[in-house]
């Protein structure tokens, strides 16, 4: 545990320093980078627009670091309070794309709504899965208490009107980051899908609703998680495709990102991640799936400890601290650090897949609810990524791609049916 104080990302009453993760995304953003992600939660019943914004309004207020536009300093972007007000907005067929994030005035999140499903999509220059969805559980049951009335108890969720922590605003890369811990060894370039990619502005989002129970049986008959079953599922999809396309010379490699909050102890509503990764070095031969699980399950416990991560902690903040780099103007930071995250470390991985895990909610919403609904932000070098997220006796897996090819999906839904698991699908191109 870290006995050095907070570092507080709050600096005065009306703007934020970024954090540690922030000062990469904001250069990195474009018309592609949109670097939004999205949280949603589907009800049985229609959403009531006038009382969700009513509920909205009153979230804003309990969340004042997110009350925010990116604003250009000489040195570093920052974040000011924006003094409009968040308007929900209806949700349109391609989610995360077309917003200009760094115009004046314009919010880093997005509230969305349409028939029985709310949406909440954050960039990541401000908050990690973990804030978004304590924010979308909080605007959920404020949306309750406007429609049925008051829930006695929200238990671990954040009430609207309860104090804010001083902790939630500060940024835990540099509290727990440690001088003279060393970096990792740097990984080298991943396989890429080779596809063209579609017309900038649509997003392509393909979603399995599968059986809790089945998934994780098949998870603990292997000794393993939720996690490692879907992930070693993952990489097989990746694999027949990369087989399929003629075996590549650079590996496949799949990022997972790490909720740090599990092994640091951290209050933040920034980001606070790190990513491990997991690779099939094809030019070895063709893997089965008992052989991937196995690699999934001991590379992840290999590198998902306290003092591993912290070697990823020295890698993102040494860079931050470099004395040379602080004093380089922004504008032309923003050439540098774009160029690094887009090329290098995005070239680095083959593909993501980010589990927020199973939702707990009142129970006076449960029976409100239908599912929950996670999709990762796009990106242009990967092309396609994964989110994963549960709630009650169902866990929704959602592909986000911006290419037209549909192999990856179909070769991962594939392989759980083989392993007597079937799906439920969803599609933003072919109705729900």
């Amino acid at each position: 545990m870290s006995t050095q104080a907070p570092v507080s990302g709050a600096v005065s009453g009306d703007w934020y320093r970024l954090d540690n993760a922030a000062k990469a995304f904001a250069p990195a953003l474009s018309r592609r980078y949109t670097t939004l992600f999205r949280l949603a939660v589907v009800l049985n019943t229609p959403v009531r627009v006038q009382d969700l914004q009513r509920a909205l309004d009153r979230c804003m207020q309990r969340f004042p670091y997110y009350q925010v536009h990116l604003r250009p300093g000489f040195f570093w972007y920052y974040f000011e309070e924006n003094p409009a007000t968040l308007q929900v907005t209806p949700d349109p067929r391609n989610p995360c794309m077309r917003h200009t994030l760094r115009r004046r005035g314009s919010f880093l999140l997005r509230v969305r709504c349409y028939h029985r499903r709310i949406a909440v999509e954050f960039s990541h220059a401000l908050t990690d899965g973990f804030g978004a969805l304590q924010f979308l559980n909080t605007l959920l049951c404020a949306y309750h208490e406007e429609v049925h009335g008051v829930i006695p108890d929200w238990g671990s969720i954040i009430h609207p009107e309860s104090a804010q922590d001083p902790q939630e605003t500060e940024d835990s890369f540099l509290r727990e980051y440690v001088p003279h811990a060393p970096a990792p060894v740097s990984a080298s370039g991943a396989w890429h899908l080779p596809y063209r990619l579609l017309p900038a502005g649509i997003y392509r989002v393909c979603s399995g609703v599968v059986p809790a129970g089945p998934l994780r049986a098949a998870a603990k008959e292997r000794g393993g998680t939720v996690n490692d079953f879907l992930t070693a599922v993952y990489c097989m999809a990746l694999q027949s495709t990369a087989e399929r396309l003629g075996n590549p010379k650079r590996p496949v490699r799949v990022f997972v990102p790490v909720n740090l909050r599990a092994f640091f102890p951290s209050r933040t509503m920034r980001n606070f991640f790190s990513v491990v990764s997991v690779e099939l070095d094809l030019r070895l031969g063709h893997f089965e799936f008992e052989e991937i699980f196995r690699l999934v399950f001991y590379r992840l416990r290999l590198e998902l400890n306290e003092k591993n991560l912290r070697t990823h902690l020295k890698r993102n903040v040494k860079n931050e601290r470099n004395p040379v780099l602080r004093v380089v103007p922004r504008t032309i930071k923003d050439r540098l650090v774009a160029f690094v995250y887009r090329r290098v470390a995005e070239g680095m991985n083959t593909a993501s897949i980010s589990n927020l895990g199973r939702v707990s909610l009142p129970s006076e919403l449960e029976g409100e609810v239908q599912r929950y609904e996670f999709l990762p932000p796009p990106s242009p070098m990967t092309k396609i990524n994964c989110a994963v997220i549960g709630f009650g006796d169902e866990i929704v897996i959602s592909f986000g791609r911006m290419i037209e090819n549909s192999l990856v999906e179909m070769y991962f839904f594939r392989t759980l049916r083989e392993l007597g698991i079937t799906a439920r699908m969803h599609t933003n191109w072919g109705g729900d």
